[in-house]
């Protein structure tokens, strides 16, 4: 019998922390507060506190993908579990909806069974991409020396970070490109151990760019005080790729990685079921119903419990997830585990042709 090889919890510690600050973003975001101006109360700065935290999440999922990937045989079997598990949410999603909504549509319900095509989640659309053209990503990072990587990710981060940032263009930029520069940038930092600073370090300098960004928000509504034209700029540094959230996702990666490793059962338990609590959450059915009508957290903008609301409503989401996860494996156990393993084998035959090991 197999051995299952245990996890190291200082990497499932990143994917715990990813979806943290997702989920965290998402509360104020969906939860109707930050759609306008915050305010420079207590509650208002708070909000602008987590806030941040939405694209650091996504960007910190996809360089741990690269990191833990880029030396992995290509298995069609990664594939086929994401495709079903997004299906699997969706369709809980769509459910809810039909209870919950009179109003939904055929074109709703023809999307919710084909998710990633219909991109009812543009993190996982593209995420699933990721995986498509992991083998060719894996091919690049295998041939190139330590040297032409470091090129590959300066001429990235100046094309896509460096210029959105101070000058405001885009470049043709989209999710997948920058998420095909976050892989990239994740393995190298495993092959190649760029940017090793300790940890104390690291993490000092993530908290600086941190509280930069959020300088930056309060800088900007004050702007916008005084000319319309920055309403729409004051949560320009949060987008994924501005210099400053990049390098708040590189320093505190590294100083996750430079962390002694460890096994922790309930903390892996945890971090694998974060991408369930990111698909529950943020379901297009589930999210409005859960924000607003099961936690109402515009309710509580101005109260004197906002954020002890907060943190309950971050571990309700996390423990329904986690749950949720946990009676899903042992479903798909039971009646899928078998066919999907037939299915990806015969695949695995075929791009073996291709990508011999």
């Amino acid at each position: 019998m197999k051995k299952s090889i245990e996890r190291d919890s200082k990497l499932e510690l990143i994917r715990i922390f990813s979806m943290l600050f997702i989920v965290s973003s998402h509360y104020v975001l969906h939860g109707g507060i930050v759609n306008e101006v915050t305010g420079f109360d207590f509650n208002g700065l708070t909000s602008d506190f987590l806030y941040i935290g939405g694209k650091i999440g996504a960007n910190l999922f996809i360089m741990l993908s690269g990191y833990l990937l880029c030396d992995c045989i290509y298995k069609t079997e990664r594939l086929l579990k994401t495709a079903l598990i997004t299906l699997f949410y969706s369709t809980i999603g769509l459910l809810l909806g039909l209870i919950v909504f009179n109003d939904i549509s055929v074109i709703d319900i023809i999307k919710s069974f084909f998710p990633i095509i219909t991109d009812r989640y543009w993190f996982v659309t593209t995420y699933f991409l990721i995986l498509v053209f992991m083998p060719y990503l894996n091919y690049a990072i295998i041939i190139l020396n330590k040297k032409q990587l470091e090129f590959l990710l300066l001429l990235g981060f100046v094309l896509w970070c460096f210029i959105p940032t101070f000058f405001n263009q885009d470049l043709n930029f989209s999710n997948f490109i920058w998420f095909i520069f976050l892989y990239i940038l994740g393995s190298g930092m495993k092959k190649y151990k760029f940017l090793y600073v300790d940890t104390a370090k690291s993490f000092i300098i993530s908290l600086v760019f941190y509280l930069l960004i959020f300088i930056s928000i309060q800088l900007l509504k004050l702007c916008s005080l005084q000319s319309e034209f920055f309403e729409t700029k004051i949560y320009f540094f949060t987008n994924s790729h501005s210099i400053l959230t990049f390098f708040f996702t590189v320093f505190f990666f590294n100083g996750m990685l430079s962390l002694k490793s460890f096994t922790n059962y309930w903390l892996n338990k945890v971090a694998k079921a974060t991408f369930a609590i990111y698909l529950i959450h943020d379901n297009d059915f589930i999210r409005e119903w859960l924000w607003k009508d099961l936690l109402k957290v515009s309710d509580y903008r101005h109260s004197s419990i906002f954020i002890w609301h907060y943190i309950f409503s971050i571990l309700l989401i996390f423990l329904i997830g986690v749950i949720l996860e946990i009676l899903r494996e042992v479903v798909f156990k039971m009646l899928l585990e078998d066919k999907i393993k037939k299915i990806s084998t015969n695949c695995n035959l075929i791009l073996s042709k291709f990508f011999p090991e």
